[in-house]
């Protein structure tokens, strides 16, 4: 099945979110869509998927021309799409979600789907809660639901945001194969890397208009630099262990943040760091022995994990600290794609108006518009720009560059670097293509140990 789009448009009263779109995407193809934050490539996935309809313009399929009132239309014509925030319930699991999509009772005990569960997804359970289980767990059940119905066209929006190396590549080989057998498939990603290595052909797409301008680099000027701690440890792990039965393990780990300074911890295909950051921002630490000390707040406060010595070791703890949490799971740690923009702001004591961290995080929606609406990117900037305005002494960065386009992530950087100058201590856990030389200590993460691979006085 070829489907193509002419002049194809999506307005709305604040932005053009699609202009003039004109874009073929033949069978036996994996097809790339590249293109800044905000420049319409998940509003084109969800034309073509009938999640939303289109303001003008037209859809080709085969040369007929089609226009879908709703998803079942188009699954009906063999498009089906994985989300890059799959909406699913939370309360049920991941069975049970796959089947209601279905509609079929049993449908995860046919034949056909233990086919494609072994072959797209082999170790995911399906028993957990949904509310219970990780990013890529989610993507694959969303995955799953697709691939079970009769489908000629197969769109991904950020398949790999949640996936590590080895899982990314073996996705795209079985999207390969998926091509080979004539299937039409359309990958939405921002990595130019993996489109010119996966895929056959690129498409850019670039911002129709001119939303709200980002801040410049004079927009953000240094505050006094705090002194209070300059020089002190901000955060120090000793000994840090986890042998869980569901988590990969970390093998007495120790290492330092400095107030003032940049951390990173950095690990590629690293299958631990999804556990030490699930340890160190306080998410899930049942199963971790260790010693954390943190300074904040002119006093000094020792945790003993796996113990019952003291306070508990909690995301609420590191808070009340001052410290921002920014996790690799910005949808649905940071966020929620049911709440609206201006509830996920207001989620947290923020001290500035919700239209004024829209403002300042570059962002051109409404407040009262649903997360759901936001891309990776503007999603990212918004949570950002959230907990900075809690004005805090510290911040823990997980994959603070995942989702941003080029531009976003230079200008990411320089806003890191400018809040280490004000005397702010930034952890970042998970420093995939961030420029290690902008940090005073660097720790390598391979095989649970962690261990420091350079180091330079403030």
């Amino acid at each position: 099945m070829d489907i193509e789009t002419v002049d194809l448009c999506k307005i709305y009263p604040l932005k053009t979110a699609l202009n003039n779109a004109n874009i073929k995407f033949v069978a036996k193809k994996i097809h790339a869509l590249l293109g800044e934050n905000g420049a319409g490539k998940s509003t084109l996935a969800a034309i073509l998927s009938g999640n939303l309809k289109a303001t003008s313009g037209k859809v080709l399929i085969d040369g007929k021309e089609k226009y879908f009132e709703n998803p079942s239309a188009a699954i009906k014509n063999g498009i089906v799409i994985v989300k890059q925030s799959p909406l699913l319930a939370e309360e049920i699991s991941g069975e049970q979600n796959i089947e209601i999509s279905c509609n079929k009772k049993n449908i995860c005990k046919s034949k056909d789907f233990i086919a494609l569960k072994k072959t797209w997804a082999p170790l995911l359970k399906l028993k957990p809660l949904v509310k219970n289980i990780g990013g890529n767990e989610r993507f694959y059940i969303s995955l799953l639901q697709a691939l079970i119905k009769k489908h000629e066209v197969l769109i991904l929006d950020e398949p790999s945001a949640f996936l590590d190396l080895q899982e990314r590549e073996k996705l795209y080989k079985n999207l390969r194969a998926e091509a080979d057998k004539g299937g039409n498939i359309i990958v939405i990603t921002h990595s130019k890397s993996e489109a010119a290595n996966y895929c056959d052909d690129v498409t850019f797409l670039k911002k129709s208009d001119s939303p709200i301008s980002l801040q410049s680099d004079e927009d953000y000027p240094l505050t006094k630099k705090d002194s209070t701690f300059l020089g002190k440890n901000f955060l120090c792990v000793e000994n840090l262990v986890c042998r869980s039965k569901t988590k990969p393990a970390l093998l007495n780990l120790s290492f330092k943040a400095d107030y003032g300074a940049i951390c990173a911890i950095c690990g590629l295909n690293e299958p631990s760091m999804v556990t030490l950051e699930d340890i160190i921002t306080g998410m899930d630490n049942f199963n971790a022995r260790g010693k954390i000390t943190i300074c904040a707040r002119e006093k000094e406060e020792e945790f003993f994990l796996g113990t019952r010595k003291g306070n508990r070791w909690s995301a609420s703890m590191l808070r009340k600290y001052g410290t921002a949490l920014v996790p690799s799971d910005r949808v649905y740690r940071a966020s929620n794609p049911n709440l609206t923009v201006e509830q996920m702001i207001t989620a947290l004591p923020v001290t500035e108006k919700p239209d004024t961290i829209i403002k300042k995080a570059g962002v051109n929606i409404r407040a009262d518009e649903k997360c759901s609406s936001l891309s990776g990117g503007m999603l990212q900037r918004l949570i950002l720009e959230r907990e900075l305005s809690l004005n805090p002494s510290a911040i823990i960065l997980c994959n603070p560059l995942q989702a941003l386009d080029i531009d976003g992530q230079g200008r990411l950087c320089k806003r890191i670097k400018g809040l280490a100058e004000e005397g702010k201590a930034i952890l970042i856990i998970g420093a995939a293509e961030f420029p290690l030389t902008l940090c005073s200590r660097v720790y390598n993460l391979e095989g649970g140990i962690c261990s420091l691979s350079s180091e330079k006085k403030l």
